[in-house]
């Protein structure tokens, strides 16, 4: 995983946590990045906290996010890349 494939995908998810879609697009086989993921927050109406723990692996073509997989955690998007810890 290059550093700078990194940072585009960091760019990526930055952009969808702040609803920046047309900016999302734009960051998007060769280099794969995983990463582990958290995220927290509360059901609208219920208010029932949520605490969910996942894995994304992307796959970048030319410093560019070809594709992303979504798995359960870490170590299943790790091994799916045909990685381990």
């Amino acid at each position: 995983m290059s550093q700078e494939n990194v940072r585009t995908v960091h760019r990526f998810l930055r952009a969808l946590d702040r609803r920046d879609y047309e900016n999302a697009r734009r960051t998007q086989s060769g280099d794969l990045v995983v990463i582990g993921l958290r995220s927290r927050g509360h059901g609208a109406t219920s208010g029932v906290p949520i605490d969910v723990r996942w894995g994304l692996r992307a796959s970048m073509r030319d410093g560019k996010i070809e594709r992303i997989d979504i798995s359960g955690d870490y170590t299943s998007a790790l091994e799916a890349a045909g990685l381990s810890e």
